[in-house]
Protein backbone atom coordinates (compact mmCIF):
# COMPACT_ATOMS: atom_id res chain seq x y z
CA UNK A 1 0.00 0.00 0.00
CA UNK A 2 1.18 3.49 -0.80
CA UNK A 3 0.74 6.44 1.53
CA UNK A 4 1.69 9.83 0.16
CA UNK A 5 1.35 13.38 1.32
CA UNK A 6 1.40 15.68 -1.69
CA UNK A 7 2.71 19.25 -1.86
CA UNK A 8 -0.39 21.36 -2.24
CA UNK A 9 -0.42 24.62 -4.14
CA UNK A 10 -2.88 27.48 -4.39
CA UNK A 11 -1.80 28.49 -7.91
CA UNK A 12 -3.03 27.09 -11.21
CA UNK A 13 -1.44 23.77 -12.03
CA UNK A 14 0.71 23.19 -15.09
CA UNK A 15 1.20 19.50 -14.31
CA UNK A 16 -2.41 18.54 -13.76
CA UNK A 17 -6.04 19.04 -14.72
CA UNK A 18 -9.61 18.47 -13.62
CA UNK A 19 -12.58 17.07 -15.50
CA UNK A 20 -15.39 19.36 -16.71
CA UNK A 21 -17.74 17.98 -14.04
CA UNK A 22 -15.20 18.93 -11.36
CA UNK A 23 -15.44 15.41 -9.93
CA UNK A 24 -11.90 14.28 -10.80
CA UNK A 25 -8.63 16.17 -10.33
CA UNK A 26 -5.17 14.91 -11.27
CA UNK A 27 -1.59 16.01 -10.61
CA UNK A 28 1.88 14.67 -11.39
CA UNK A 29 4.56 14.73 -8.69
CA UNK A 30 7.99 13.08 -9.04
CA UNK A 31 6.90 10.83 -11.93
CA UNK A 32 3.74 9.67 -10.13
CA UNK A 33 0.26 10.52 -11.42
CA UNK A 34 -2.43 10.91 -8.79
CA UNK A 35 -6.13 11.37 -9.48
CA UNK A 36 -8.77 12.01 -6.80
CA UNK A 37 -12.55 11.66 -6.96
CA UNK A 38 -14.71 14.20 -5.15
CA UNK A 39 -17.86 12.04 -5.35
CA UNK A 40 -17.73 8.24 -5.45
CA UNK A 41 -20.89 6.11 -5.57
CA UNK A 42 -19.08 2.85 -6.38
CA UNK A 43 -18.51 0.03 -3.93
CA UNK A 44 -15.02 0.58 -2.51
CA UNK A 45 -12.80 -2.34 -1.46
CA UNK A 46 -12.12 -2.56 2.25
CA UNK A 47 -9.23 -0.37 3.35
CA UNK A 48 -5.95 -2.09 4.22
CA UNK A 49 -5.45 -2.58 7.96
CA UNK A 50 -2.54 -0.13 8.00
CA UNK A 51 -4.56 2.68 6.38
CA UNK A 52 -5.81 5.09 9.01
CA UNK A 53 -6.33 7.94 6.52
CA UNK A 54 -8.85 8.41 3.69
CA UNK A 55 -9.32 5.41 1.42
CA UNK A 56 -11.09 4.62 -1.81
CA UNK A 57 -11.27 7.92 -3.69
CA UNK A 58 -7.60 8.45 -4.59
CA UNK A 59 -5.58 6.62 -7.24
CA UNK A 60 -1.88 6.58 -8.08
CA UNK A 61 0.09 5.44 -11.11
CA UNK A 62 3.86 5.26 -11.63
CA UNK A 63 5.49 5.56 -15.03
CA UNK A 64 5.66 1.76 -15.42
CA UNK A 65 3.65 0.07 -12.64
CA UNK A 66 -0.02 -0.77 -12.37
CA UNK A 67 -2.57 1.71 -11.09
CA UNK A 68 -3.73 1.38 -7.50
CA UNK A 69 -5.89 2.95 -4.84
CA UNK A 70 -4.13 5.24 -2.43
CA UNK A 71 -4.36 5.78 1.31
CA UNK A 72 -3.90 9.52 1.86
CA UNK A 73 -4.87 12.33 4.17
CA UNK A 74 -4.89 15.13 1.60
CA UNK A 75 -6.23 15.91 -1.86
CA UNK A 76 -4.93 17.12 -5.22
CA UNK A 77 -8.03 19.25 -5.85
CA UNK A 78 -6.94 22.81 -6.51
CA UNK A 79 -6.88 25.34 -9.32
CA UNK A 80 -6.23 22.95 -12.21
CA UNK A 81 -7.16 23.74 -15.79
CA UNK A 82 -10.18 21.87 -17.19
CA UNK A 83 -9.52 18.98 -19.57
CA UNK A 84 -12.57 19.18 -21.85
CA UNK A 85 -14.50 16.06 -22.85
CA UNK A 86 -12.94 14.49 -25.94
CA UNK A 87 -9.52 15.98 -25.18
CA UNK A 88 -6.26 14.22 -24.29
CA UNK A 89 -3.67 15.33 -21.71
CA UNK A 90 -0.06 14.16 -21.98
CA UNK A 91 2.73 14.60 -19.46
CA UNK A 92 5.96 12.59 -19.65
CA UNK A 93 4.88 8.91 -19.73
CA UNK A 94 1.22 9.57 -18.85
CA UNK A 95 -1.77 9.98 -21.16
CA UNK A 96 -5.28 10.78 -19.92
CA UNK A 97 -8.43 11.00 -22.02
CA UNK A 98 -11.47 12.87 -20.79
CA UNK A 99 -14.93 11.65 -21.82
CA UNK A 100 -18.47 12.13 -20.56
CA UNK A 101 -18.29 8.48 -19.43
CA UNK A 102 -15.18 9.06 -17.30
CA UNK A 103 -11.45 9.59 -17.28
CA UNK A 104 -9.00 7.01 -18.63
CA UNK A 105 -5.30 7.37 -17.79
CA UNK A 106 -2.41 5.12 -18.80
CA UNK A 107 1.35 5.00 -18.50
CA UNK A 108 3.93 3.85 -21.06
CA UNK A 109 3.23 0.18 -20.16
CA UNK A 110 -0.54 0.66 -20.78
CA UNK A 111 -1.33 0.26 -17.08
CA UNK A 112 -3.75 2.72 -15.52
CA UNK A 113 -7.42 3.22 -14.75
CA UNK A 114 -10.84 4.31 -15.87
CA UNK A 115 -12.59 6.46 -13.28
CA UNK A 116 -16.04 7.94 -12.84
CA UNK A 117 -18.34 8.41 -9.87
CA UNK A 118 -20.14 5.08 -10.30
CA UNK A 119 -17.22 2.83 -11.33
CA UNK A 120 -13.45 2.64 -10.98
CA UNK A 121 -11.43 0.04 -12.89
CA UNK A 122 -7.70 -0.23 -12.25
CA UNK A 123 -5.49 -2.16 -14.65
Amino acid sequence: MLIFLWPLSAHASTSGFKTPSGNIACEVYADILRCDLRENRAAVPKAPKDCDLDWGNMFTLSTQGKGQRLCAGDTVFGEQQVLAYGKTWRHKDFVCQSAKTGLTCTNSKKHGWKLNKIMQRVF
